[in-house]
């Protein structure tokens, strides 16, 4: 198994944060097929082979994957695709 955390700072605020993970589950959804939750403001997300949360605060956001042994081929595209848009302070 695999498992990937990336933190980042963001200045966006925590309600145009939590729409921008929003955006971007969403085409999750459709470009991976997962499935996912809200509670409060972490997103937590399921498909097979891979599992994890989006933490989001005022200030940063905080991605934790983990992978199943099948879709390490997972790996680069969505660490390609969860820093869109994202910027650093």
């Amino acid at each position: 198994m695999a498992n990937i955390r990336i933190k980042r700072t963001h200045r966006f605020g925590l309600n145009d944060a939590r729409a921008r993970v929003e955006v971007f589950a969403q085409s999750l959804r459709e470009e991976l097929q997962i499935d996912y939750a809200w509670d409060g403001n972490r997103l937590t997300f399921k498909r097979t082979s891979a599992s994890g949360a989006i933490e989001i605060g005022a200030d940063s956001i905080d991605l934790e994957v983990e992978l199943g042994i099948a879709s390490g081929c997972w790996q680069a595209p969505s660490r390609r695709t969860s820093m869109r848009g994202w910027t650093t302070r």
